[in-house]
C-alpha cells in the first residue's frame, strides 16, 4: 500500500517534479491548518486577514500611546 493509496483521488495531485500537493478539498476534509504553508490552504486568507487586523489594532494602540506620551510631556512642561 503506497502513501497516496490512503487518499481519495480528488484529495491530491502530483506535480511534474513528483511532489504530492493536497487540494483545498482535502484540507477542508481534514478540518484544520497544519501550519505548513500549503499551496491550497483554505485558511491562508483568513490568517492574513487576522494578521492585518492585529497590525491595525497594534497601530491604533501605538498611536494612542504616542498621543498620551505627547500629552504627558506637554503637562510636565506646563508644570515646570
Amino acid at each position: 500500500m503506497g502513501f497516496t493509496d490512503k487518499f481519495d483521488p480528488e484529495d491530491f495531485y502530483m506535480t511534474e517534479e513528483g511532489y504530492i500537493v493536497f487540494t483545498e478539498k482535502y484540507h477542508l476534509k481534514r478540518g484544520y491548518c497544519c501550519q505548513s504553508r500549503c499551496r491550497h490552504c483554505p485558511w491562508k486568507e483568513k490568517k492574513q486577514q487576522a494578521a492585518a487586523a492585529g497590525r491595525k489594532k497594534n497601530d491604533k494602540w501605538q498611536a494612542a500611546a504616542a498621543v498620551s506620551s505627547r500629552e504627558n510631556k506637554e503637562q510636565r512642561y506646563k508644570e515646570s
